[in-house]
């Protein structure tokens, strides 16, 4: 790890793990075929989002924001197949978050 000048109490620590981390995790989403485009990228949020709903925030990464392709404007950039598969996406991500919501254990106590 390397340190970003903080103290011994571990806070300011960026390790180089998290960026490699990351960048992993795209090229895995990144290299899905058409057919299975919508599939592993949910497959893949999913497990950090099931993992810790903050995911991004608490790794202070847009890992989960890219693999779902929520950067700004990005309908915009694309056209055609590509377009309606990212709208296919976001579409599965929306019933994600409805189902996590139906789960969720403090709203049915």
């Amino acid at each position: 790890a390397k340190s970003t000048g903080a103290g011994n109490d571990g806070r300011g620590v960026e390790h180089y793990l998290k960026p490699l981390t990351s960048a992993a995790l795209l090229r895995l989403s990144d290299h899905s075929s058409a057919d299975d485009f919508v599939n592993r990228r949910m497959a893949l949020a999913k497990a950090l989002l099931t993992s810790d709903p903050r995911f991004d925030m608490l790794t202070k990464t847009q890992t989960v924001s890219s693999i779902l392709m929520l950067e700004r404007n990005v309908s915009e950039k694309l056209q055609g197949f590509e377009k309606q598969q990212v709208l296919e996406l976001w579409d599965s991500y929306v019933t994600f978050l409805e189902e996590q919501i139906i789960k969720a254990k403090n709203l049915h106590s």
